[in-house]
């Protein structure tokens, strides 16, 4: 065979072989999966009321002491707590959270109110709950107590003040308050100040009051300033402040105004 032929076989072989290997690769490796982290399981603990203590702040509320223990260390508990009259009706609930450790001593406290039902025997059901929010234990008991009925805090308010001057030296300033309650007793607690600011005089005064109607109370303040030094009467415009208080001591409204005197004895 002649050398030309010879080259040409083994060009074409060669570009045979070529093609085969282009063409038909060889299998494709498996990539190696990435494992998955994962979270160490959580222990549900038990926990349940080892005791319950009763006390009455007033005959018409019972407080509960509980003592919770758990199987676990350092825990968060809820308890839900619910009271019922003596014809069965939901009169009260509340919610306490605290935090407990093994079988230690460690108190929390919740407080029920007979709002209506009348006077005789209230059952109490308390729910354990854990910080997982799975319910644990219950516990429940009777106590004797008579209804309060709830007090309401109703807005007092100033609906008009008008200025008097008895004197030049002297004001007298009557109110008219308002309430969205019905029969109500209000305190004011006035005063007057010279016009440099100090000193200043003070008055109050306490009236009863109804609804929307007009029920006009009234104080009076002197531009003489007295103390153990003598008297002194001032010229000039004088800052007087009202403090309206219903009658749980609570503040409810504030006025305030100018009012110019003068002139001495």
């Amino acid at each position: 065979m002649k050398k030309s032929v010879m080259a040409t076989v083994v060009l074409v072989l060669a570009l045979v072989l070529l093609g085969t290997a282009s063409c038909c690769p060889g299998p494709t490796p498996t990539p190696t999966p990435t494992p998955t982290p994962t979270l160490p399981p959580v222990t549900d603990y038990d926990e349940w009321f080892f005791d319950v203590n009763e006390s009455f702040p007033s005959g018409h509320e019972v407080c509960l002491e509980m003592d919770v223990d758990t199987t676990g260390g350092y825990e968060t508990v809820n308890v839900h707590a619910n009271l019922y009259a003596p014809d069965g009706y939901w009169v009260d609930e509340y919610y306490g959270t605290w935090t407990i450790h093994s079988e230690d001593s460690e108190w929390g406290s919740v407080c029920l109110i007979a709002w209506t039902g009348g006077t005789g025997w209230y059952e109490y059901h308390l729910e354990l709950y854990d910080d997982q929010g799975i319910y644990e234990d219950s516990w429940s008991g009777s106590v004797y107590l008579s209804a309060q009925a709830p007090v309401i805090d109703y807005d007092e308010y100033f609906y008009d003040v008008s200025e008097s001057f008895p004197s030049g030296i002297e004001v007298c300033l009557e109110m008219d308050v308002d309430t969205t309650g019905g029969y109500e007793t209000v305190t004011v607690y006035a005063r007057l100040c010279a016009p440099s600011g100090h000193p200043c005089n003070e008055q109050t005064t306490t009236w009863t009051i109804h609804g929307e109607d007009f029920e006009w109370g009234t104080v009076c303040l002197s531009g003489v300033f007295c103390d153990a030094g003598g008297c002194v009467w001032t010229s000039g415009w004088h800052d007087y402040y009202l403090e309206l208080y219903d009658d749980q001591g609570h503040l409810e409204d504030i006025r305030s105004g100018s009012v110019s005197l003068c002139c001495g004895p």
